[in-house]
């Protein structure tokens, strides 16, 4: 190489400092990581969305349960067409009426009160939440008790023979 022309290189190498270069790498690694960053939090909370939408709308589909719907729900049952949820056609069939001085829409009142409350303290003990409200409905042979959390269905559980069985996982 002739020596101006080796004098010309070192000119231009001579007006780009090693710090400033280092400085721009500095700044696009930290962007570039800033980036990355915001794209994870964009698709964490992308995905989480889309699972939380899932969760709601599984509670409608065709695998799961109702609110009052009995647990093993198939259409005609209850109504003579087939075994039903209680093995038998006691679904459908009023409650039984206690004698006695209540009437018996107030001692089914109180024991669906009672059913509740003891629905509340089974779904406490299992999943350590307490915030819960519920609701029991008497379907002749066994209950069923719709736990919910702030008005929304939490899950469903059926009350026979004094055991509590989930109809829903939670």
């Amino acid at each position: 190489m002739d020596e101006s022309r080796i004098e010309e290189v070192k000119s231009e190498a001579d007006g780009v400092s090693p710090r400033r270069d280092t400085k721009r790498q500095v700044l696009k690694y930290v962007g570039i990581w800033v980036a990355v960053v915001a794209l994870f939090l964009v698709f964490n909370n992308v995905i989480k969305s889309v699972a939380s939408n899932q969760a709601a709308t599984s509670n409608n589909s065709a695998g799961s349960f109702s609110a009052g719907q009995p647990a093993a729900f198939e259409p005609g049952a209850g109504t003579g067409a087939g075994a039903g949820a209680c093995g038998g056609e006691c679904c459908d069939a009023p409650a039984a009426t206690p004698s006695g001085s209540q009437t018996g829409a107030q001692v089914a009142s109180s024991e669906l009160v009672a059913i509740e409350k003891a629905a509340i303290d089974y779904y406490a003990e299992k999943t350590g939440d307490r915030e819960v409200t519920a609701e029991a409905k008497s379907l002749g042979c066994h209950h069923e008790i719709t736990i919910k959390k702030d008005g929304k269905a939490v899950t469903e559980l059926s009350l026979r023979n004094g055991e509590f069985t989930p109809l829903r996982p939670w």
